[in-house]
């Protein structure tokens, strides 16, 4: 369900003892953890480590639904199964370049290619997929500044009919003394946007459709601890949340609050209450979600560790 989240400094495996020495009121342990295990309020997501501490692939479940109509009864019906995925990743010296997706031990036809600029930071993510003889584009571009915070992520897309890619919608994202302040989401359509962890090939159109510039979709502002956030530049895990709003906080979020732009005059909230094991990192947390100021959902989750 990837409900809550989402290289490693410069190399994307997952030992983290923090990646600058002057980031003053961030605490990161003495040494380092590696994630073996993600319990997403019931949905179990498995890390699989070598020797070396690299991720080599992450195992994860879900149950699909599909449902037929049945017109003699006019009813729906319905079937639950479980699917096994699998995300295996291509490793070029210490960067990950590239991942297989696997469904129920089959590969998928999705295609992934990781592309990194001089300094090894993660700057481009394009996924190809086929679909009715069809050949579909997206593409992730990560902007940084010049202390390597990611600033920007733009969107692109052949969802309209084009062979070319084209802008589909992007974030902006800001920060106060180094953390994470805000968040501005652009996009033609909101309902489609990368913070809800649209599933990527899913919703294609067909024929060739006009683009409309992208607009202020939302605005979130958080504040976060002063602990290390342990999906910070993790690509690994970015590859299976698909959500950029942890990929880039080096802390953890503590509050969250979004506000729709427009007319419309919904908001949401989310308060984040974490345990830290003996080197801070966080080991379970609470989540409580809240639409319009009224409580909406609240679940937990659990992180295991092996440390050093």
């Amino acid at each position: 369900m990837k409900r809550i989240f989402i290289a490693i400094c410069v190399v994307p495996m997952l030992y983290f003892t923090g990646c600058k020495d002057d980031d003053e009121g961030l605490d990161t342990g003495q040494q380092s953890c590696l994630i073996t295990e993600l319990n997403d309020d019931g949905d179990i997501i498995v890390f699989n480590n070598n020797s070396d501490g690299k991720t080599t692939s992450l195992e994860f479940s879900y149950y699909e639904t599909d449902c037929n109509y049945n017109p003699s009864t006019e009813e729906f019906v319905c079937d639950s199964s479980l699917v096994q995925n699998e995300i295996k990743l291509v490793y070029t010296g210490q960067l990950i370049t590239g991942a297989q997706f696997f469904e129920d031990g089959v590969a998928t036809s999705i295609d992934l290619v990781l592309t990194y600029d001089d300094e090894s930071k993660l700057s481009k993510l394009t996924y190809t997929d086929s679909y009715d003889e069809d050949i579909y584009v997206y593409e992730y571009r990560l902007e940084y500044n010049s202390a390597d915070q990611v600033v920007k992520v733009e969107e692109y897309d052949t969802d309209n009919g084009s062979e070319t890619l084209q802008l589909y919608g992007y974030e902006v994202y800001e920060y106060v003394q180094n953390r994470l302040n805000k968040v501005e989401y652009f996009y033609e359509n909101s309902n489609n946007s990368m913070r809800k962890g649209k599933k990527r090939f899913n919703n294609r159109n067909k024929g060739v459709t006009q683009r409309i510039a992208p607009e202020l979709s939302s605005t979130v502002s958080v504040t976060v601890d002063d602990k290390f956030n342990p999906f910070y530049k993790n690509v690994a895990f970015l590859l299976y949340n698909e959500s950029f709003q942890f990929f880039v906080s080096e802390n953890n979020f503590l509050t969250y609050e979004e506000t729709e732009a427009g007319d419309s005059e919904s908001s949401y909230s989310a308060v984040y209450e974490y345990e830290y094991n003996s080197k801070n990192f966080p080991t379970a947390f609470n989540v409580v979600f809240s639409e319009n100021g009224v409580k909406s959902e609240e679940f937990t989750a659990s992180i295991s560790y092996e440390c050093k």
